[in-house]
């Protein structure tokens, strides 16, 4: 599916900052006022760094610049350079989505594209959620009641999801943040590069999200200590109670097991990815 650039953005030029900007005109007044100022507030580009991240403090708020980058081989050799802005376009749309959908999100303020010949370099710039930390770091520090209400909190979020029709194309623990607010907790969801929005999300698509967010937990080393088998198996009884279909538990949980099992074998023979270094996390406390 082609996107077309959504009719509330609208391109930019800013002095001293290198390629054009296209930016939400409902949110990116403090952002644009920041970098006329000071230019030089707008991040360099790291050159290695899958998916890195920087800030940019506007004086009224931290803005995160996210810059697009090929994985895999392809990333070792073209890096960050895409044919177009299409990709960007995508995650905007998709995002959107999400929000129109009641699924919390950071604000998308625009991006940014850099061309160089024929090729383009992008950023994605959000702005940063005030007071929110990735799920991965509120889990160890959670109280016993917290993951119960947390384990059926996330389980209607990941139906609202399906029931909207998106596929979220890495659905980790680092891209949920928790934000507590008067004794509660809401789910934020970030980076939606690469997903996509379908008539229907089949159950094998369900599946994979769920596997994925399953091996994360593990990946990232979250201990049973603090995240349980019995707080992974309710999340799971929540999430097929709101899509009717608690009759799959007992499967779904076995997929579940196997599919962590095969990646457990393959971290033993290979490694354990370097999880905690893929990318800075500014959600993280330093």
């Amino acid at each position: 599916m082609r996107y077309q650039l959504p009719g509330n953005f609208q391109a930019r030029e800013i002095s001293g900052v290198a390629g054009r900007f296209y930016l939400n005109s409902a949110n990116c007044d403090e952002f644009v006022s920041a970098l006329e100022s000071q230019p030089a507030l707008y991040p360099p580009r790291e050159a290695r760094a899958r998916g890195s991240i920087q800030e940019i403090d506007t004086g009224k708020g931290i803005v995160i610049v996210r810059r697009y980058r090929h994985g895999g081989l392809t990333g070792k050799i073209i890096g960050m350079a895409h044919l177009g802005e299409g990709r960007a376009i995508q995650e905007i749309h998709v995002h959107e989505a999400a929000r129109e959908a009641g699924i919390l999100c950071p604000q998308i303020i625009g991006f940014r594209r850099e061309r160089k010949g024929l090729l383009t370099r992008l950023d994605l710039i959000t702005q940063k959620v005030a007071d929110a930390q990735p799920l991965e770091d509120w889990l160890k520090t959670a109280s016993t009641p917290g993951r119960r209400r947390l384990s059926i909190e996330l389980a209607a979020l990941v139906n609202r999801i399906h029931e909207a029709g998106l596929i979220h194309a890495d659905f980790h623990i680092r891209n949920i943040l928790v934000e507590e607010a008067e004794g509660a907790e809401r789910l934020f969801v970030l980076d939606w590069d690469r997903g996509r929005q379908v008539d229907a999300v089949t159950p094998e698509q369900a599946s994979s999200t769920l596997f994925r967010l399953n091996r994360s937990i593990e990946k990232f080393g979250i201990s049973s200590r603090h995240f349980s088998k019995v707080d992974r198996l309710r999340f799971l009884k929540e999430y097929l109670v709101s899509a009717g279909r608690l009759d799959s538990l007992r499967s779904l949980a076995g997929a579940c097991q196997r599919h962590l099992d095969r990646h457990r074998l393959w971290w033993r023979l290979c490694g354990r990815p370097a999880g905690s270094n893929v990318q800075p996390d500014p959600y993280r406390t330093r």
